[in-house]
């Protein structure tokens, strides 16, 4: 899992935070006990200054002795010992755990990732770590994609640790950021498929994304039916309602509940059955679709038309068609 940038600088202010609320607490209670649990070896007078210094001093080190406990304040003696004293090896602790994260663990994770950028090559970027986004990260590995091809960015960590269980490349941060996707390696990545659940969100990803890789192909979630135009103007390619493709089959299930399962199986390549597209070749050209053997053709795209099943008795292979046709999962 790479963080986004913002994250360890959150941390350490955080963490400074808390580190000066400790040392406020400690002050304050010194300065309670300033007048008879310390004294000043120098001129005798303990000042709101003295108190401030013993402070940073007592947390840091053993002290100098300059400014110390009375030896006839008991209180005062065993807030340092026990209360003092454990503080300093808890601030220690934090000084020392901060650096390893902002400095070791920041320089290992940022050249893991420089390695996963060299691997990446026309790779698949999922955006938004849903039940959407899972389901196609699902169906890619079972379409043959390797895991290490598929890179999975979202803002919320729980879905980035998800992602990381799933043997994912994950990404914490903003997708319609351009650091975040250059991170990914957009530019040279073959797909992006947007599946937040915020249509505007989904439309800033997608107008950055295309702007960083003009040959990128864009698959974008819609989430509400009236906000597919705004997407389509965003320059995806292809805009899916989840909502609306569901809705379909359920209502298909009413009436014909095995035919709703075999859509259902036809659509997911882990069932034994694949449904492609590919531009027909030199050979196929003139034919008739259901003269290809070997596929069930259900569909041919030709230029700005999509030819239904209806078309395929009477429709002959041109060049530059794509055949859209299921097979068997081999």
């Amino acid at each position: 899992m790479v963080k986004d940038p913002s994250s360890p600088v959150k941390t350490l202010a955080y963490r400074l935070l808390f580190i000066l609320a400790l040392l406020c607490f400690i002050a304050g209670v010194f300065w309670l006990e300033r007048e008879d649990g310390l004294e000043d070896t120098r001129d005798g007078e303990v000042s709101t200054v003295d108190v401030i210094y013993f402070t940073a001093i007592t947390v840091t080190t053993t002290g100098y002795g300059d400014i110390r406990p009375n030896a006839n304040s008991t209180s005062a003696m065993l807030f340092d010992a026990f209360v003092a004293t454990p503080i300093r090896a808890i601030i220690w602790i934090i000084f020392i755990g901060t650096a390893y994260q902002l400095v070791i663990q920041e320089f290992m994770e940022e050249r893991h990732m420089r390695k996963l950028q060299e691997n990446l090559q026309d790779h698949v970027i999922i955006t938004g770590y849903g039940m959407t986004g899972k389901a196609a990260a699902r169906e890619l590995v079972a379409k043959g994609y390797d895991k290490d091809q598929i890179v999975i960015i979202d803002n919320e960590e729980d879905a980035i640790s998800d992602a990381a269980e799933d043997d994912f490349v994950g990404l914490l941060g903003d997708a319609s950021q351009e650091s975040i996707l250059t991170k990914a390696a957009i530019n040279k990545a073959k797909h992006i498929i947007i599946a937040t659940d915020r249509d505007d969100t989904n439309v800033l990803i997608s107008l950055t994304a295309r702007d960083m890789n003009k040959g990128l192909r864009i698959i974008a979630r819609a989430n509400q039916e009236e906000n597919t135009k705004l997407i389509k103007r965003s320059n995806a390619d292809i805009i899916i309602s989840p909502s609306t493709a569901g809705g379909n089959l359920m209502a298909a299930a009413t009436k014909h509940e095995h035919l709703a399962k075999l859509l259902e199986d036809m659509l997911t390549a882990a069932h034994g059955i694949n449904m492609r597209e590919r531009v027909v070749s030199e050979g196929e050209i003139g034919k008739k679709p259901k003269e290809i053997t070997g596929k069930v053709v259900i569909g041919v795209h030709r230029k700005d038309k999509l030819l239904g099943i209806s078309e395929m008795d009477t429709t002959k292979l041109a060049a530059g068609d794509i055949l859209i046709f299921l097979e068997k999962k081999p």
